[in-house]
């Protein structure tokens, strides 16, 4: 049996495939192509952590795309609809000052299902819960 390193997850630990090779893919199969200059950064949106991973939404109300963060390049595009409410200029992703702490209280938890946080929860919010339920 192998033994994993138990951590809050980013992109490349979910995917074999680099994120722009992933991102290109998405695109291709929504009909858009991939920006030209990746440098274009406007806006920013924050990440929150759903099941042990680090996700953004998409801010485009109609947009339903939820992404995996890339956490070795801070930046957002969508593969949805290809960042339409931002001219489609990439939007750079928030983390919180204190994703280490965040991460530590969530890593207490037994199961990924049960690591989530917001980014209106606070590392004392979250070992409060596990204080609760019994873990940590």
């Amino acid at each position: 049996m192998v033994i994993q390193e138990r951590k809050i997850k980013g992109h490349s630990d979910c995917y074999e495939e680099s994120y722009p090779v992933v991102l290109a893919k998405k695109l291709y199969a929504s009909g858009h192509m991939m920006p030209v200059d990746g440098t274009l950064v406007t806006g920013e949106v924050a990440a929150h952590i759903n099941h042990g991973r680090w996700m953004v939404e998409c801010p485009y109300a109609p947009c339903p795309s939820k992404q995996i963060v890339n956490l070795d390049v801070l930046v957002f595009y969508c593969g949805h609809c290809a960042n339409w409410s931002n001219g489609g200029d990439f939007y750079a992703v928030a983390l919180p000052d204190d994703r280490e702490a965040i991460e530590a209280a969530l890593l207490q938890r037994p199961i990924p299902e049960v690591m989530n946080w917001g980014p209106t929860e606070t590392a004392a919010s979250l070992l409060a819960e596990n204080v609760v339920h019994g873990v940590g």
